[in-house]
């Protein structure tokens, strides 16, 4: 069957006839199959009206939403958490631009939430220390620690993660 373009014209004023096509193009050379005798859509939609069927109706209630949202919050079976650790990293880094942003941006790409970072100075001049508290399963902050031992800027990473330190918190406020 070729497929075409159909050109509709108009019932003729007073005619009282539907709307007939006038010419078709068919699309790959072919013979178009349309003529006077066919059946045109709306002449189809006429002669056979839709009839619309009702959907069935279910009767909930109020209630049945407020026991399914409990059914599916008491009911479903919590998922196990992965082991997370508290890690402390401490990096001897150059002193130079742009070393902080590598290695936040190392920890950010292993999907690692920072809990503190401090970076400063240290004695020697030309080196600082970035120390990173975070939290993560341990097999991946090996992989992660080992790719801050790569970076150039960074001359050891050193892990206080079993090691009994002294921590403080401190505010300045202006």
């Amino acid at each position: 069957m070729a497929l075409g373009r159909v050109l509709w014209r108009a019932a003729a004023a007073g005619g009282g006839r539907a709307a007939r096509p006038i010419s078709t193009s068919a699309s790959r050379g072919g013979k178009s199959k349309v003529n006077e005798s066919s059946t045109t859509a709306m002449e189809y939609k006429q002669q056979h009206p839709r009839q619309l069927r009702q959907m069935p109706r279910v009767d909930a209630g109020p209630s049945a939403a407020e026991q399914a949202v409990s059914n599916i919050l008491y009911n479903t079976p919590i998922a196990p958490k992965l082991q997370t650790e508290r890690h402390v990293l401490d990096c001897l880094a150059q002193d130079e631009p742009g070393v902080l942003s590598r290695v936040t941006g190392i920890m950010a790409a292993r999907g690692f939430n920072i809990d503190t970072l401090v970076a400063s100075k240290t004695e020697v001049p030309g080196l600082s220390r970035m120390t990173l508290v975070l939290k993560g399963p341990a097999i991946v902050m090996e992989q992660a620690k080992k790719q801050l031992e790569d970076l150039v800027p960074i001359w050891a990473v050193l892990d206080y993660s079993h090691t009994r330190v002294i921590e403080r918190e401190s505010l300045l406020v202006k």
